[in-house]
């Protein structure tokens, strides 16, 4: 349950909802007010999506470091004249993996 609580001055005497209780806190009127009382239920839709666009940017970047290294021989990805590109596949497995992290952690 998720509670706003709204420090109410002389002046303001109005109450927007019928829900909210009036607090005393150190001789302070305070009203707590129930907001989203009842929050949605998370769909497993969207946990799926993320996983399955991090898993493609993971094999993207696996595509990408192998399909390189077939055509210009080149497997080091610290040589200087392919720094850029390897660098494009350190980006794409990054965002997969952290991807991975987050729709996980979020279960």
């Amino acid at each position: 349950m998720h509670l706003a609580i709204l420090r109410i001055t002389s002046s303001l005497k109005y109450v927007s909802s019928p829900s909210e209780t009036p607090v005393n806190l150190q001789t302070k009127k305070f009203y707590i007010v129930k907001a989203l009382s009842n929050p949605m239920a998370e769909s497993q839709f969207p946990r799926k999506l993320k996983m399955a666009l991090s898993l493609l940017l993971i094999i993207a970047g696996f595509s990408m470091y192998w399909v390189w290294g077939l055509l210009y021989g080149s497997w080091n990805i610290f040589q200087k004249e392919f720094i850029g590109v390897y660098s494009i596949v350190i980006v794409l497995f990054g965002f997969g993996i952290l991807g991975l992290i987050l729709s996980l952690k979020g279960k």
